[in-house]
């Protein structure tokens, strides 16, 4: 069951402007301008890798590699031939990056290459895909593979196939996308399928696989037909990322249900044929060439983050379970933030979510507080007593919800939490505390 939570509740018109923004990074050393190349975010080595392109209207096979400041040329041993019109997919589980196909100096590639962090190593599956160029190569999580759908290869193309790290196999659907190249695809986390958008002469359609078979979604507003454009998972912030294509220099974010444009205080200038990826570890998209010819790296992400991180320890007593705070979102305005208070001891009447605006001091105490003063041995305060929320508890488990107006003014305003839940003989007052948690508020 869950308890609501007025700390924020003021009624203030949505503004989605200064939420997000693209910042350029200086680097001191970076590839080559180039068009067609492959990016992944490699998370188990912290790399951006970088492989070919079309520079300087000749095919190249050089690999570069990004450390969120600066790039570093790679020096595998064994070189894939040069290539553009290629994508390139990270593989968590395997912890490789795939690579398949592209056009080199002699046509159109079938050839599947995987990034151990150190060299390029070939596979040699039984079955291999029809050679192709222009197509989109995302993994998914559900299936646990590397799905590839369409591109060109002796013509249009509306296959899909999936890569396991030993064999590709074919996917058979019942409905598919029109054939295309030159579009664009990318994990969808609010609904765990693959959002696939637009492509050469084709219309602004946004397409969803579910796992099993393609969906023609109708969502209120969309992005304007367009190709050769690159979309993104935005892991923090659970939206698809789209950016560019020919002609333009728009972003669009998908959040599950419609497309948004974003208006950005600072844009990178039109492009297309470039290339966008997820840093996990700092929680940015990151940029890289295009058809402007630059060298220039961007950045892509909200202003103020939302964050939330547990601190400090609860405790026990009595054969009772230490209560723990946790959430698997993050606070952001305009959402309902959600916490969970768990282990909670059976059969208790009632449990206390406490939230205040301070970590250091509760009126006249100073925090953490021991609360051995109060009966309560082994149990300490870290958190203002600003709101106190009763939660009726199910099977050991309460939820608070927080309302969050979406509100720019509340973008980093601070907030902590704790909770405290009543445990017959656990020490004299008969309350146990969870440990608590600090918070910011984001906008995404």
């Amino acid at each position: 069951m869950s308890a609501r939570s007025c700390l924020f509740c003021i009624a203030i018109p949505a503004s989605l402007a200064a939420q997000v923004d693209w910042a350029s990074i200086a680097t001191t050393a970076a590839p080559t301008g180039r068009v067609g190349h492959g990016m992944a975010y490699d998370s188990a080595r912290d790399r951006v890798v970088l492989f070919g392109g079309l520079a300087g209207g000749v095919r190249v096979g050089d690999t570069w590699l990004f450390d969120g400041t600066n790039w570093a040329v790679g020096a595998p041993t064994n070189l894939p031939p040069a290539r553009a019109g290629f994508p390139l997919a990270y593989d968590p589980g395997r912890a490789r990056v795939v690579m398949f196909g592209g056009i080199g100096p002699a046509g159109v590639l079938a050839d599947t290459w995987e990034w151990d962090g150190l060299d390029w190593v070939q596979s040699q599956p039984a079955t291999v895909p029809p050679a192709r160029r222009s197509q989109p190569l995302v993994f998914h999580p559900a299936r646990g593979t590397t799905v590839m759908w369409g591109g060109f290869g002796t013509g249009d193309l509306n296959d899909m196939w999936e890569w396991n790290g030993v064999d590709w196999s074919a996917i058979l659907t019942t409905t598919s996308p029109a054939p295309r190249r030159a579009s664009d695809m990318a994990w969808d986390p609010i609904g765990g399928g693959l959002l696939l958008f637009s492509g050469y002469l084709q219309g602004n359609d946004t397409w969803y696989f579910d796992g099993l078979d393609w969906q023609l979604l109708t969502p209120p507003s969309s992005p304007a037909a367009r190709y050769d454009h690159s979309l993104v998972t935005d892991t923090l912030r659970s939206r698809i990322v789209l950016f560019g294509g020919a002609p333009t220099n728009d972003t669009w974010e998908w959040d599950g249900l419609t497309w948004t444009q974003r208006s950005t205080p600072t844009s990178p200038l039109a492009r297309y044929d470039t290339w966008l990826c997820y840093d996990d570890l700092r929680q940015r998209v990151v940029m890289f060439g295009g058809t402007h010819n630059g060298t220039d790296t961007w950045q892509y992400g909200p202003t103020a983050p939302g964050r939330y991180a547990p601190f400090g320890n609860g405790c026990s007593g009595g054969g009772h379970a230490t209560p723990v705070l946790t959430a698997s979102e993050r606070p952001w305005i305009g959402d309902a933030f959600d916490v969970q208070v768990q282990s909670l001891p059976a059969g208790s009447p009632l449990t206390f979510m406490v939230t205040g605006f301070s970590s250091t001091n509760w009126g006249a105490f100073a925090l953490p507080l021991n609360l051995a003063v109060f009966g309560m041995q082994g149990c300490t305060l870290f958190v203002e007593i600003g709101v106190s929320v009763p939660i009726a508890a199910a099977s050991g488990v309460a939820t608070w919800t927080l309302p969050i107006p979406n509100q720019t003014a509340l973008l980093g305003v601070s907030f902590f939490n704790q909770a405290a839940t009543f445990a017959p003989g656990a020490n004299a007052a008969g309350v146990i505390v969870s440990n608590a948690a600090a918070g910011v508020v984001g906008g995404r």
